[in-house]
């Protein structure tokens, strides 16, 4: 098969396994996941549509060991969201909540990994991190559901930051925990909380930690 020029992704490095599928069961996957052996490690790849404006959004994780399936629980026995990678899926039964990913192995990267986001973006600053939050709750439809928000460090602060308009980044000094990786916001209110579980309730906002800032992030 005569050589082909592989496109370019943008790849956003994603802090953990538990990251990768905290993104990856929220944004509309138009693509299956994939693993490619890099060295003495795997990199597990995910290609998916934002649901809010559409856009692609490609993400990667490394990984020690490679199997058939990706599975996550977004409650693991009343604690933390937990995700594995498993031959056999039958040993996690009785998470009713699971979520079941096949992952497919490649011999090769099926395209090359850009350093540059391909659009430029403009970077806007919140007055706190409610305003950045309620925000977040206007993309929603009807105000309700669940959605998600980077978090990152940059020089000596950690931030939170989330595309809410085309190729328009909001952020702000992150105001929570780190590891806490759920935040709830209550209209009667105007609150938030955050938590290191999925909470039993609606308008959750679930944090992907990246390993890096974009490469566009400056303030």
């Amino acid at each position: 098969m005569p050589n082909q020029k592989k496109k370019s992704e943008y790849m956003l490095h994603v802090a953990s396994l538990r990251d990768f599928t905290r993104l990856i069961s929220i944004v509309e996957m138009n693509s299956p996941i994939f693993a490619v052996k890099r060295g003495k490690e795997y990199s597990l790849f995910a290609v998916g549509i934002d649901n809010v404006f559409h856009e692609k959004l490609a993400c990667v994780v490394e990984v020690e060991e490679m199997s058939s399936f990706l599975m996550y629980m977004p409650v693991h026995n009343d604690t933390k969201d937990y995700a594995v990678i498993t031959s056999d899926i039958s040993k996690y039964a009785s998470d009713f909540k699971r979520a079941v990913f096949p992952i497919m192995i490649m011999k090769s990267m099926p395209f090359r990994e850009s350093q540059k986001y391909p659009n430029r973006v403009t970077v806007s600053e919140t007055s706190n991190m409610k305003e950045l939050v309620r925000g977040i709750m206007g993309t929603m439809r009807n105000g309700t559901g669940i959605s998600y928000a980077f978090s990152f460090n940059y020089k000596k602060n950690r931030y939170i930051a989330a595309f809410l308009a085309p190729e328009m980044l909001f952020y702000c000094k992150s105001e929570i925990p780190e590891g806490n990786n759920f935040i709830q916001y209550d209209y009667n209110n105007d609150s938030y909380k955050s938590y290191e579980y999925l909470p039993n309730s609606h308008n959750i906002i679930c944090v992907v930690n990246l390993e890096k800032p974009f490469d566009f992030f400056k303030c």
